[in-house]
């Protein structure tokens, strides 16, 4: 089936927002059921840009359905499929549309019903893709600039940094460090609580490994980390003789990146690095601070050391 229009996204959507009322008030499997196949029909619809990206908030019904479908998604009573199948739909919507995945992570602060889900399907042992389709919400609400850093960050930061520094890599790795990178560019608060973490020399042993990954998301996303967390490899990563390979690795993201999202964090890292506060070039200017930061870089003593692995 081609790309539906936006009447019939609409309609669509209706039919859920409709559906998840009557799940709501009258939980049964033939209302579960009627539900899971409307979601179908919507998560096969808003896969594509267009008309996704054309949904408003101005919709009346487009916030009542994020609100009711938030209510679901923490009600960890509700079947496994039906969660997975909200959480495909939500992940759309924030993908392709940023007005609602800024209402969806700031409003709505749905990164702690999305955590739910997580420890759900971890408890339940629901398989790595169902881990994986969380786990790809989360990362796209994480990306939000305001995103509120609630209860769910702690026990988030933990399991981040336990996967990373598994021993026998997961499938939804790059995943897991794309989340970390957004949420230690929030708040300073957050790197603090990392590097306090029991975990935290092994991972900055990890992360020194990563810069070889083959993955583009990880790669770049260990960048980030490195310039908001350890100040030592910070200063070899982004000094005057190894900024070119660094950049290198940055036109590579943007030229054949593993996704949209990838590419998000690639170019943010690239303005960090572009618009320095040195009139005289990049110099011995690095990462320093968080989004809420005065300034991006301070200039440190350059370190003529080699960077391997990208």
């Amino acid at each position: 089936m081609g790309t539906r229009t936006k009447c019939e996204l609409d309609r669509l959507l209706q039919d859920v927002l409709l559906l998840s009322k009557q799940h709501c008030s009258d939980n049964t499997l033939r209302a579960s059921t009627s539900l899971e196949d409307a979601l179908s029909n919507a998560i096969s619809a808003t896969k594509n840009v267009d008309p996704t990206a054309r949904l408003s908030l101005e919709d009346l019904y487009v916030s009542d359905l994020l609100k009711i479908i938030d209510t679901i998604l923490s009600n960890g009573e509700n079947s496994a499929l039906l969660r997975s199948k909200l959480n495909l739909l939500l992940f759309n919507l924030a993908l392709f549309n940023l007005e609602l995945r800024q209402y969806m992570a700031v409003q709505l602060s749905m990164c702690a019903s999305a955590y739910v889900c997580l420890k759900q399907s971890i408890q339940d042992e629901l398989g790595p893709q169902n881990l994986i389709d969380i786990l790809r919400l989360i990362q796209v609400l994480t990306y939000e600039k305001k995103l509120p850093l609630g209860t769910w960050t702690n026990d988030c930061i933990t399991f981040l940094l336990g996967e990373i520094c598994n021993t026998e890599e997961p499938e939804w790795l790059s995943n897991c460090c794309a989340i970390l990178c957004n949420i230690v560019s929030r708040s300073k608060t957050v790197c603090i609580r990392i590097k306090k973490a029991v975990l935290y020399k092994l991972f900055q042993k990890r992360m020194v490994e990563l810069l070889a990954h083959d993955s583009r998301t990880v790669v770049v996303s260990v960048l980030v980390i490195i310039g908001y967390l350890d100040e030592k490899l910070r200063d070899t990563v982004f000094c005057t003789s190894n900024i070119p390979q660094t950049f290198q690795c940055l036109f590579n993201v943007l030229d054949q990146s593993d996704g949209l999202m990838t590419r998000h964090i690639g170019c943010d890292l690239l303005r960090r690095l572009v618009v320095a506060e040195n009139p005289t070039g990049l110099g011995g200017s690095v990462l320093t601070t968080t989004e809420s930061g005065q300034s991006l870089f301070v200039s440190r003593p350059t370190h003529r050391r080699e960077r391997k692995g990208l």
